[in-house]
């Protein structure tokens, strides 16, 4: 079957995934030490999963659903790593939200909707109730943080990595300076909804692991 979109645990000691063994996609757990078998861990009779990150005290994990087609489209939720996997929305709206990822102090969560007409990242007080605001304007996926907070990674509509610089205090958020870092060669796969993850960042901001691919393949 397809396994797609690991994530770690905080720890390293876990990684969360999707896979298709059956009629869609599930959630699943494994030792990253690759001892032992997967667990089914996570499923939805209606809905494909996938897996954003867990939290940064590694007690949730925050995902989306693939459900475009009903009242809310793609919602975000959390669910406990521990005792009863029972989920809650996050972030659940008439518009497509994805790409969930949540701030190492644990007090927010950049995503991205559609709700502007076209996919761009946003970030939101985590786990909620709270504000939101937009950090990108010209098209954007795949948010990532910078293990400080103190700026945002996505990538545009023209393939262009770029940079946001951001900060939060109290319950307010500050979207400052956006500028382009350099080209990619990225598949925007990720503008259609699918589960690709191409691209990370060092903890520091300083260095990129780039899944680039040629124009004509």
């Amino acid at each position: 079957a397809d396994e797609m979109g690991g994530v770690w645990s905080p720890d390293g000691s876990q990684i969360v995934f999707n896979s298709r063994r059956v009629a869609r996609l599930d959630l699943y757990l494994k030792p990253s030490s690759g001892a032992g078998a997967e667990t089914p861990w996570l499923a939805d009779s209606q809905n494909n999963l996938y897996p954003g990150a867990f939290t940064p005290d590694g007690r949730s994990v925050v995902y989306y659903n693939g459900n475009a087609s009903s009242k809310t489209g793609n919602d975000i939720w959390s669910v406990p790593v521990a005792g009863e996997r029972k989920p809650v929305p996050v972030v659940q709206t008439e518009f497509n939200e994805t790409y969930p990822r949540v701030s190492a102090d644990g007090r927010w969560m950049a995503y991205v909707s559609t709700e502007a007409g076209r996919p761009e990242v946003y970030v939101t007080a985590y786990p909620g109730p709270g504000g939101k605001w937009q950090v990108s304007t010209a098209g954007a996926t795949t948010p990532r943080w910078r293990r400080d907070g103190k700026e945002l990674f996505f990538i545009s509509a023209d393939r262009k990595l770029m940079s946001a610089a951001v900060a939060g205090q109290g319950t307010t958020f500050t979207v400052g300076t956006v500028k382009a870092l350099f080209d990619t060669t990225i598949r925007q796969i990720g503008f259609a909804g699918a589960n690709d993850i191409n691209f990370d960042v060092s903890p520091d901001g300083q260095r990129f692991l780039v899944l680039s691919t040629q124009d004509n393949a």
